[in-house]
């Protein structure tokens, strides 16, 4: 169902900005309309630069008038989100939208509301009571201001030092965070009350049985119950009386046999239900609720584990730990405040002789719960985007291990087989994933899980684990080991298991990730295994690439900054960004496990960082992954999200997408006759990726009929270009993509040498054209898209093949047609030097038609130099360099004289 909003705002509209952003990307919901009682409200703009249809009303329109409802028609408004509307809702407004229109109120309702309490009326009454504390208020509107039923409430400190000022910030950001997720939530149908967790604590496989068996006396289907919310509700209701009709029949002694039971097969849901059962009707036996809260804590059901577990959460004694494992199910369910205050009170009364160890430990989830209310109050991070992916790849069952082979192909693990195994699925022209497949040619594995993999860059070795299946998928509790697979053609050679001295006895190592640098393969995994820091560790292993054996070196612990004495699981390493991905749950987190970076390689490592929300959670996340573009990635999440993932008993796979420009890296440029200096027409350019072998792999081929090519490269790459053409010589030029710091475009020009004409690259006669033609050129108007055969090629200056004394680096300016002056004597004007560079900095908006502007990093002074080139005569740049000079921020221009592509003398 698609569903339309309409917006009503009389200012700036920060709060409606933050929906259209949150919206903008959802398939079912829309903000269609923006209306505002003011013309110039800035709101307006927002709504035109989104392609937001406007309207602006009157007080006679609005109040004496019902026109607004045809207009509301037109466009399907079927929800209206009041995001400071300053007037009062008129009655036919309010009844046509009745429970179906939302107001945000700066304040905890029903203090400081009512007519005439708005923006920092409200804040400086709030400072002028003397109150502790604030918040928002989220309610339905009705006929009178702020009396609508209250739907949300958020609550933020008031410091004796905070000004009302201080106050509205707090609360922009509880707005923007609350505001569009609530709204969401509401037409999802997925607003939590208080009794939502009767059917919905269960877990997914849980309600798909129940549903199962009471479908045998309905004739509808599975799937047709699981997509529609109103039939889960009705078969959730029916489901409750029928279980509890069932449970009221047992003694607690037979709840209890049978809890025993299931628990011996490791049914822990359904084990936790009868002693939670068995507990209820005998309330003295509190091991039966220390029994169920176990059952619940073990497969992540935080809400029903707290629930039992508050019984015995005071009795350390006969439970160890019990009170600081409740505080965790709290934390974990994102109680945040209840979990600092259990934490507090565990510690308060624990006298154990280990109270120091179980005092640090206390100490870092209580600094988790105040990150947890930090990156409240900050919000997530606006730059990303987070999705739940379709059905297609997360099922009831376990998704995790997502390995991005390309933007649109996923391999991801699942235990939808009842077993972990390793699948493929394809996404076309950006839209749904595609149903998920097994990986076509791998080798049969028989009986035992499979999964977690990594590929090597040339798709040459696969390394994954093998787990052993002697119950059920365990996640950390089955024991695996690394294994190695190669390509061969089109097939995979049978998995060799890594040496024992990596797979220890008796161990886990698993979650291998494979980066290799020069000639080096380094392999980043996690284990269990001896001389560790705790539980699961980041360790690595290296072997030399040229060598086609498994000779890895003995494996070393990745270190303290990364490894704690809880578990750290999931490495990923980014060779662009040089940072270490993995998720820990014995750091600083505002959840379970959550996931941190750090800068470094091996085990020589900056301090770990957690990377924030939304990529974290309260509960657990990991496995983050970033897709070769580096446009985004995807991470394993156990969270509950909407009414696509109910629980958090099992894990799926979330896709992110950064929604800030990701930089784009090419190689562009012109083919050029050698001879001529002019363009060449219809030549056909082709690119290779170089692999670690030296190997040419074909990428893309064109056929430029006016001699330019622009190919879109990758950080960190090597490539070669070729171009051919009838009755030339075939040209080439190999170049790696390592210095994508300082470059974007990693193209040069390519020089096509005619048949019959001899002499090397730079032959005199060549150079003595060069001279003409650069002597012809004294137009010193801006250069022109149209460029003739005729006119002198201009091409932006690369980096010096063999520099002399100072190596020169560029940046290229596309802009220019014409080959660069490389060889003799030439000169450029230096306008300024700078430790970074904006080039579409206003100050250069004048000088960007002189010439080509060039940009040179000076290594002993870490600084760039922007240069206007290139010059052929001296007297060309003198009759410039008074022009650049005139200009405010270049007064102190000068001239530089090159000799064969390196920086010489400069001119006074």
């Amino acid at each position: 169902m698609q569903h339309h909003i309409a917006i009503f705002a009389s200012g700036t509209g920060s709060n409606a900005k933050k929906i259209v952003e949150h919206f903008k990307h959802n398939r079912n919901i829309n903000v269609s309309l923006i209306v505002s009682n003011k013309a110039d409200a800035p709101v307006l703009d927002m709504a035109r630069a989104n392609g937001i249809p406007t309207l602006v009303i009157d007080r006679p329109y609005f109040y004496q008038t019902k026109d607004i409802l045809k207009i509301f028609n037109k466009y399907s408004i079927g929800f209206v989100v009041l995001a400071g509307f300053l007037w009062l809702v008129p009655t036919y407004l309010v009844r046509a939208f009745e429970k179906r229109m939302v107001n945000i109120h700066p304040a905890l309702l029903p203090k400081y509301g009512g007519k005439g309490m708005y923006g920092m009326r409200i804040h400086e009454a709030v400072k002028k009571a003397g109150e502790t504390e604030t918040g928002i208020t989220i309610h339905f509107v009705n006929e009178a201001y702020d009396d609508g039923d209250i739907i949300f409430q958020a609550k933020c400190p008031v410091k004796p030092e905070d000004s009302p000022e201080d106050i509205a910030q707090n609360i922009h950001r509880l707005e923007h965070r609350h505001f569009p997720e609530v709204i969401e939530k509401l037409l999802l149908g997925d607003f939590e009350k208080p009794d939502d967790n009767l059917f919905f604590g269960k877990n997914r496989k849980q309600q798909v049985a129940h549903l199962h068996l009471i479908n045998k006396h309905f004739s509808i289907s599975k799937t047709t119950i699981m997509k529609n919310p109103i039939l889960l509700s009705i078969f959730a209701i029916l489901l409750l009386a029928f279980n509890m009709q069932a449970q009221d029949k047992l003694s607690w002694k037979k709840h209890v046999k049978l809890a025993d039971e299931l628990y011996a097969k490791a049914q822990y849901a359904d084990a936790g239900e009868h002693y939670r059962a068995a507990f209820k009707q005998k309330t003295k036996k509190k091991e039966l609720a220390y029994k169920a809260g176990d059952c619940f804590y073990t497969i992540r059901d935080y809400r029903n584990a707290a629930e039992v577990w508050k019984n015995v959460k005071d009795d350390n004694t006969a439970y160890p730990l019990i009170g600081l494992r409740y505080a965790r199910c709290l934390k974990q369910n994102g109680e945040h405040e209840a979990a600092s205050s259990e934490l507090v009170k565990f510690l308060g009364n624990y006298n154990g002789t280990d109270k120091t160890a179980v005092s640090q430990i206390v100490q870092t989830e209580l600094r988790g719960c105040e990150l947890a209310a930090q990156y409240t109050m900050k919000g997530d991070d606006p730059n990303i985007m987070l999705k739940h992916l379709n059905a297609n790849i997360n099922t009831p069952e376990t998704e995790f291990g997502p390995i991005p082979f390309s933007d649109e192909a996923l391999y991801f693990s699942s235990t939808m087989a009842k077993r972990a195994e390793i699948y493929r699925t394809i996404r076309s022209g950006g839209g749904d994933w595609g149903k998920a497949q097994p990986i076509d040619n791998f080798p049969a594995i028989e009986g035992d899980h499979f999964c977690n993999g990594s590929l090597t860059p040339d798709n040459s070795r696969f390394y994954f684990t093998i787990c052993k299946s002697e119950e059920k998928w365990g996640g950390l509790t089955t024991h695996c080991e690394i294994y190695v697979t190669r390509r061969v053609g089109k097939t995979w050679t049978s998995p060799e298991r890594l040496p024992d001295y990596i797979n220890e006895q008796n161990v886990s190592t698993t979650q291998p990730n494979v980066v290799q640098v020069d000639n080096t393969e380094i392999l980043y995994f996690a284990s269990n295994r001896n001389g560790g820091m705790g539980g699961m560790d980041i360790w690595y292993t290296t072997r030399e690439i040229s060598s086609n054996a498994n000779d890895f070196t003995l494996p070393i612990n990745a270190g303290s900054r990364i490894n704690t004495k809880g578990d750290e699981i999931t490495p990923f390493y980014d060779k662009i960004e040089g940072n270490l991905y993995f998720a820990s749950n014995g750091a600083i987190s505002v959840g379970g496990f959550d996931i941190f970076k750090t800068k470094g390689a091996k085990s020589q490592w900056q301090t770990a960082e957690n990377i924030g929300t939304p990529l974290n959670s309260p509960a657990d996340d990991f496995s983050f992954v970033k897709t070769p573009s580096g446009k985004g990635g995807f991470i394993v999440s156990n969270r509950s999200y909407g009414m696509e993932k109910v629980n958090t008993t099992d894990e799926d796979i979330f896709g992110f997408t950064y929604e800030t420009p990701v930089v784009q890296y090419a190689a562009r440029g012109e083919v050029f006759s050698k001879a001529s200096r002019e363009m060449l027409e219809d030549v056909e350019v082709t690119i290779y990726e170089i692999d670690e072998k030296g190997q040419r792999r074909f990428l893309k081929k064109v056929v430029s009929t006016n001699g330019h090519y622009d190919f879109p490269v990758e950080p960190s790459r090597k490539y070669s270009l070729e171009a051919t053409k009838d009755g030339f010589f075939a040209a080439s030029y190999d170049f790696d993509s390592n210095d994508y710091n300082n470059y974007t475009d990693f193209g040069a020009p390519l020089y096509m040498e005619p048949y019959g004409v001899g002499g090397g690259d730079e032959d005199s006669s060549m150079k003595e054209d060069v001279k003409k033609l650069a002597e012809k050129e004294t137009v010193k108007e801006p250069v022109k898209e149209e460029v003739t055969k005729k006119e002198t090629p201009k091409k932006e200056t690369v980096k010096p093949e063999a520099p002399k004394k100072e190596v020169v680096t560029t940046t290229k300016n596309k802009a220019t047609k014409a080959a660069p002056i490389t060889t003799g004597t030439y000169y450029k004007i230096q306008i300024i030097a700078l430790k970074s560079v904006d080039m579409g900095h206003s100050r250069f908006a004048n000088v960007k038609n002189m010439r080509r502007i060039d940009k040179e990093f000076f290594t002993d002074r870490k600084l760039y130099r922007v240069m206007l080139a290139d010059y052929a005569t001296l007297e060309e740049a003198q009759a410039d360099l008074p022009s650049v000079r005139a200009l405010k921020d270049f007064s102190d221009a000068f001239i530089v004289e090159y000799k064969d592509g390196v920086r010489g003398e400069t001119i006074k």
